[in-house]
């Protein structure tokens, strides 16, 4: 059989009032997570609590996957452009010296 622990909190010194309503929400937030939290590790959570940690995990782990998915195209694009620039120079090189050796040709005719 589980025993739950009890953990008792110190008490926090009163954190001043927030003049807006963004902070008095992310304050609330922080409390609601804080209660949580001790109810996760006590096991005295809901299955909805449980479950609202778990999606959060999910929704972390899915974009987390397409952050990577997204480096690994701007990676292959980079490579694609590396490549493209290479072939660009290897034919502007060609057309120079194609230009050049016109040019020769067309200097001893005169």
């Amino acid at each position: 059989m589980k025993t739950k622990k009890t953990v008792t909190k110190e008490p926090e010194s009163q954190a001043p009032q927030s003049l807006t309503s963004e902070g008095r929400e992310a304050r609330c937030i922080s409390y609601a997570m804080d209660l949580v939290e001790q109810r996760l590790l006590d096991g005295s959570a809901s299955s909805q609590e449980t479950v609202f940690f778990l999606k959060l995990g999910i929704k972390e782990r899915q974009l987390e996957l397409q952050r990577l998915q997204n480096e690994i195209q701007l990676t292959s694009a980079k490579a694609e452009q590396i490549r493209s620039t290479k072939e660009s120079k290897e034919l502007y090189a060609e057309a120079i010296k194609a230009m050049l050796r016109y040019s020769a040709n067309g200097n001893s005719d005169d």
